[in-house]
């Protein structure tokens, strides 16, 4: 009974001074990051995450190997770890996993009058009975994010932060979180809104036993950002005149200073020219088809118009002509003496 207790006790420091997920579910092939947060009074301890070596079907706990540790040290290209002493995390990075690394490993700090630890088993299958998407996400101060779960097995399911907080009615630390669950498609949706720049970090979902780490990264929205498309569309109306005269819509929204449209004027003159035109073509068309309707009319006005042109340019002629006409028609008139 003493023995079982000084285990529990163990087990009950590490999970206050350290926290991660406890089983982790990968597809082969797959790349798989697991954080680890501790307690702020190790951000200079050095971390080591371990694997353990297996004898048939039993696994011994004092016999295990280095995998990784925060001094760069690894036994396999495929496995990294990173650790940020400002939000007190580490984590270690699985590329292209294998059924070979399934398996208990442990995460382990150093450098205290006792180590600290936190245990974690990876399970690595065609297909994983829980997944996400991406474990990275990114949201803006004020705004929300959206993290869909998908499972195979129907359990108790839960969104906690990788400190152990749970979203307990709907709120983490002033973030609400808005929970559902679609059995027939099999996702566990989880919205966080209200989000500010202090939810920045990681989270997990879980469905039973299994947990799935989600990497929530939160952003403040620039100025720049917010008032981006006013700013290029005012730009775009004060250069048009010299940058780019092709530019019809946005030609017509350029004024003077007295807020007078310098384009309603030529809009009425080009109007106007339309008119003229059209009315000087209708009067064309009249005039042929008067002549082609009566030939004679046609031949007595190009008469009068030659006879016309003559008189403009001889007028000697045309005075000599008038004279005579009156004597040439006496002559000719019986009843003059």
């Amino acid at each position: 009974m003493d023995f079982t207790i000084l285990i529990l006790l163990t087990n009950l420091q590490g999970i206050f001074s350290i926290s991660s997920v406890s089983e982790v579910p990968v597809g082969k092939g797959q790349t798989l990051i697991i954080p680890c947060h501790y307690n702020a009074a190790y951000r200079h301890e050095k971390k080591i995450f371990y694997g353990y070596y297996y004898y048939g079907s039993y696994v011994y706990y004092w016999d295990w190997r280095v995998i990784v540790d925060s001094g760069h040290l690894s036994q396999s290209d495929r496995v990294t770890m990173s650790d940020d002493p400002e939000q007190t995390v580490f984590t270690v990075t699985m590329r292209n996993v294998a059924e070979s690394d399934e398996g208990s490993y442990q995460f382990n700090i150093e450098g205290s009058s006792r180590d600290e630890y936190k245990n974690v088993y990876i399970s690595v299958k065609d297909s994983p009975a829980l997944y996400v998407p991406s474990q990275a996400e990114t949201g803006y101060v004020d705004g929300s994010v959206t993290i869909n779960c998908y499972y195979k097995t129907d359990a108790w399911k839960k969104w906690c932060r990788i400190d152990g907080a749970c979203a307990d009615w709907n709120y983490i630390d002033g973030m609400r979180v808005d929970m559902s669950t679609d059995a027939d498609k099999g996702v566990f949706k989880v919205i966080m809104t209200r989000l500010q720049l202090k939810h920045t970090g990681w989270y997990y979902c879980s469905v039973g036993d299994q947990q799935m780490p989600v990497h929530i990264t939160v952003i403040q929205k620039t100025t720049t950002q917010r008032t981006q498309q006013p700013a290029i569309n005012t730009t775009t109306t004060r250069t048009t005149s010299t940058v780019d005269f092709s530019s019809t819509s946005t030609t017509d929204e350029t004024h003077t200073q007295n807020g007078f449209s310098l384009t309603l004027p030529l809009r009425l003159l080009w109007l106007l020219l339309l008119v003229v035109i059209y009315g000087a073509l209708t009067l064309i068309r009249r005039k042929k088809r008067r002549r082609a309707a009566d030939p004679d009319e046609a031949v007595s006005e190009r008469k009068s118009s030659a006879a016309l042109q003559n008189s403009q340019e001889d007028p000697e002629v045309t005075d000599s002509m008038i004279a005579m006409t009156p004597s040439e028609n006496a002559a000719d008139d019986p009843h003059v003496s």
